[in-house]
């Protein structure tokens, strides 16, 4: 007979219970800040490299390219 089709499982709740113990969630708050960190880092990263492509560009016509 199959193991699966025999009715003898037992549900094993405490290793639910280990595993949330073992692996605790990081504090909401702390995971907000440092994602709103990284979103105005990338976001500032994005305007330096338009800016660094506008400036060489008129730097270029400034110097007959």
């Amino acid at each position: 007979m199959s193991a699966l089709t025999s009715t003898d499982w037992k549900s094993h709740s405490h290793t639910a219970t280990a595993t949330s113990r073992a692996l605790p969630f990081p504090d909401t708050s702390k995971v907000s800040f440092m994602r709103e960190k990284a979103m105005a880092f990338r976001d500032t990263l994005i305007v330096v490299a338009i800016q660094l492509v506008f400036r060489a560009s008129m730097a270029m016509r400034r110097w007959n390219y």
